[in-house]
């Protein structure tokens, strides 16, 4: 009766789980820039970040 319960549980918590994934809308939208490399094609990469439905862009660099 236990590995029952368990597996019920396990089966309402992966479905609650998927729902709300679908439900969630994206908070922030990112472009990755220089993805493909350039003069230096080390582990170089920056993104523009900015909140849904704006074009209010930061730069994100490292």
């Amino acid at each position: 009766m236990t590995l029952l319960k368990t597996f019920f549980l396990s089966l309402i918590l992966i479905s609650i789980n998927t729902v709300a994934q679908k439900l969630q809308t994206a908070a922030f939208q990112v472009v990755p820039l220089g993805i493909k490399g350039g003069i230096d094609e080390k582990n170089l990469s920056s993104y523009l970040l900015a909140p849904s439905n704006t074009t209010d862009f930061i730069s994100l660099d490292a």
